[in-house]
């Protein structure tokens, strides 16, 4: 019984430690959803002087979207300067600059103009102080999808101007339907 138990406490441990993977600020790109993005000097210290990184995180499967949700950040201010963009490289649009304890929060790959779901983080240090740095939470989202409806029937119907003209307490019927970006399994509409 009590190797039993050993054995469990060992597994339970190794388990843990699979589902903590932390990510260290580097030159780079990974594919992952999950894990704890660090700066450089991870959880034992502050990151180094003259540090100059493009680190670019992007989900390990198609259609998500990359999500940092920033847990700790500190940072010298305007010295020490963290630069987040919605894409794969620097030249993709800057989602902001962040530096002191202006942390970024959560923030997401946006839908609209990237369609990699990669985010791309930046990180120069200047040569004198520096600080702790941050700890952000990776995951991976599903953006919500474009939905198109259109009207396929009506009764009675429309005009020529696109009018349906009736008296009260007639009847109208309507039927439509919807062009999904992804998938419209399990989709209702009235």
């Amino acid at each position: 019984m009590i190797i039993k138990n050993r054995l469990l406490i060992i597994f339970l441990l190794l388990a843990l430690n699979s589902f903590g993977q932390e990510i260290l600020m580097q030159n780079g790109t990974i594919n992952s959803c999950s894990g704890v993005f660090l700066d450089s000097g991870g959880t034992t210290g502050a990151y180094s002087n003259n540090e100059d990184y493009v680190l670019t995180i992007c989900p390990d499967s198609p259609g998500k979207k990359i999500e940092l949700n920033f847990t700790e950040f500190n940072t010298q201010v305007n010295s020490d300067v963290v630069i987040i963009y919605n894409g794969d490289d620097i030249t993709s649009p800057s989602l902001g600059v962040f530096s002191g304890s202006n942390s970024p929060g959560t923030i997401s790959a946006n839908n609209i103009s990237n369609s990699s779901g990669c985010l791309t983080i930046r990180f120069f240090s200047s040569s004198t102080v520096n600080s702790t740095g941050w700890a952000a939470n990776i995951s991976c989202i599903m953006p919500c999808q474009t939905i198109t409806s259109q009207l396929d029937s009506a009764i009675p119907a429309p005009n020529a101007e696109g009018f349906i003209r009736v008296c009260t307490n007639e009847t109208i019927t309507l039927t439509g339907s919807g062009n999904f970006e992804f998938d419209g399994t399990g989709a209702t509409y009235e």
